[in-house]
């Protein structure tokens, strides 16, 4: 039911700001746009996401699972699909959870690595945004970079608290209870590993900071296509305020909720209606460009597993050295 009404409302969203943005001026704007720009755009989101695959692939390593670029690439790919049609990009994070802790024992460890992954994702994101806003947007918008900075702040913290306790309560709880505090219990202690492993955490981080400047670059150029006079780096605080409204669960791919964040934000710099949603049409081709490439990969079967892996994972997670998975 919660998704139908989801849909529904992205469908009523998505109606209004069309109907605000008159649909003539926004269709004028996208066939006004540089192809030469737009693809460049989208080639740099799959630039992006392989510096994001790269990080989820050390963060694997640093406990010793051995995984293959293509595979976690391709699971990232998939998991961009499943964020078009469920609601929120975290149903996407979860789906790309779902498939890879069948490919090995340590599950704790891989549903960590997921989670860090997307938390680390978040604080590049901040960092990114506040960098912005420290170069050019303090003076436009004095109080995003206070938003910014706690959000940063909070998002730290409560990473770092997470893996504290992780066996307190495991003891104490019993029955079907005692089945869901033992495993939230491993993926804490897990969680632990990684907060504790400095190097892993800033190897992270570097590489996230690297992830959403490409988006946020890519974000620029589509404005670029579009002829908007906007600085690149105005671009990345308005593009860690939208980045942040995609992941709440309210809508289908982000449709509503990008929409009225773009439309909203930009209009202190003077950008119409129109164009406005025309740039989020552009970052909605390049999120629907990934999960084509993420149906074909999963329509293939690239992302499972084989028979034959399946044992070889089973029987390299059981030794000290750790989970390989081709």
């Amino acid at each position: 039911m919660l998704p139908m009404i989801r849909m529904v409302g992205t469908l009523l969203a998505l109606g209004l700001l069309l109907a605000l943005g008159q649909v003539s001026e926004i269709v004028s704007a996208i066939a006004g746009a540089s192809i030469v720009l737009a693809a460049t755009g989208i080639a740099l989101t799959f630039v992006a996401f392989g510096v994001s695959t790269l990080k989820w692939q050390r963060l694997l390593a640093s406990r010793n699972i051995v995984v293959g670029f293509g595979r976690l690439y391709s699971l990232n790919m998939l998991a961009q699909l499943y964020s078009l049609v469920l609601p929120g990009q975290l149903a996407g994070e979860a789906v790309k959870t779902i498939r890879v802790i069948h490919e090995a024992e340590r599950r704790s460890v891989l549903v960590a690595s997921v989670a860090l992954d997307r938390i680390t994702g978040l604080a590049g994101l901040l960092i990114i945004g506040l960098a912005g806003w420290a170069a050019v947007g303090a003076s436009r918008e004095p109080a995003a970079g206070a938003v910014l900075g706690v959000a940063l702040v909070v998002l730290l913290v409560a990473s770092w608290l997470l893996a504290s306790g992780a066996d307190k309560k495991a003891s104490q709880a019993v029955g079907m209870f005692s089945r869901v505090a033992s495993a939230t219990g491993r993926f804490r202690c897990a969680w632990r590993e990684y907060r504790d492993d400095s190097a892993a955490l800033l190897e992270a981080l570097c590489l996230s900071i690297v992830f959403q400047g490409l988006l946020a670059f890519s974000t620029w150029v589509f404005t670029r296509a579009l002829g908007l006079e906007i600085s690149v780096w105005d671009v990345a605080w308005v593009f860690a305020f939208v980045s942040v409204a995609q992941i709440l669960p309210i809508s289908m791919a982000g449709v509503g909720t990008r929409d009225g964040a773009l439309v909203g934000l930009l209009a202190g710099f003077e950008v119409s209606q129109a164009n406005a949603l025309a740039l989020s049409f552009l970052i909605l081709m390049s999120f629907l460009a990934q999960g084509l490439v993420g149906a074909v990969v999963d329509i293939l079967g690239l992302t499972r597993t084989e028979q034959g892996d399946d044992a070889h994972v089973n029987r390299e997670s059981d030794g000290p050295s750790g989970t390989g998975i081709p």
